[in-house]
């Protein structure tokens, strides 16, 4: 439940925590209170009136979105896959990555100009291994073929290897995992940055909510890259 005399904001833990606590500083948002992250996850900030939750990548939407937070920091992908009613306000320009549809190295190379003939090549259904299955099966969609999804939570790349699928969906960022394991990129099929989001309501009655906007739109909009500390 919304309370006005404070903001909540949902952070996530991993590799965007550190970059998202740099673009707080960085605005003069105040998260001393996190520089000593342990068991907790709520921190309470009360002479700037912030709260903080340390939680999930994969949760930072539905916190938003049920009204437990008022702002979050999520990576593109997450935002993709994840259902909510929230507003994505501003691109935040680190974490940078792409999503990709990625196949053995030559099978890549055979069919580098038409991905869909690559995928047909492979008999039906085409089994693909993501831990983005929503994002998937959209994407897949536009081609009309019978795909088998199968969600894994790790180590997405030695699906093709031991023959559990014939094309993976991940995040590529400097490609050499792909390339360490033998696999290439076929298709390309979002940017990912991490991006500011807000609960609806908030972002309409907040009285706090203008002001704390303002200095992130700036930002933004100066297309910031990986943030200093």
């Amino acid at each position: 439940m919304m309370n006005e005399e404070y903001v909540t904001l949902a952070l996530p833990k991993g590799r965007l925590l550190a970059p998202s606590l740099c673009v707080l500083r960085s605005l003069g948002i105040p998260s001393d209170a996190l520089d000593e992250i342990d068991r907790r996850l709520c921190v309470f900030d009360r002479d700037s009136g912030f709260r903080y939750l340390l939680v999930r990548p994969s949760d930072v939407v539905t916190y938003v979105s049920e009204g437990a937070a008022d702002l979050g920091i999520v990576g593109k992908d997450t935002l993709l896959e994840t259902p909510g009613s929230v507003y994505e306000l501003y691109d935040l320009g680190f974490g940078r990555c792409h999503l990709a549809v990625a196949a053995e190295k030559e099978m890549a190379k055979q069919h580098c100009d038409n991905p869909g003939n690559l995928y047909r090549s492979r008999g039906l259904p085409l089994r693909i291994a993501t831990k983005y299955p929503r994002t998937t099966e959209k994407h897949f969609r536009t081609y009309g073929l019978d795909t088998h999804i199968i969600a894994l939570r790790g180590s997405i790349e030695l699906a093709p290897l031991v023959g559990l699928a014939d094309v993976i969906v991940d995040l590529v960022s400097s490609g050499r995992t792909l390339k360490a394991n033998q696999l290439a990129e076929v298709e390309f099929l979002a940017d990912v940055t991490a991006r500011l989001i807000a609960n609806p309501v908030s972002l309409k009655v907040h009285r706090r909510m203008g002001t704390l906007l303002e200095p992130l739109r700036r930002t933004a909009e100066a297309g910031k890259d990986e943030p200093g500390c």
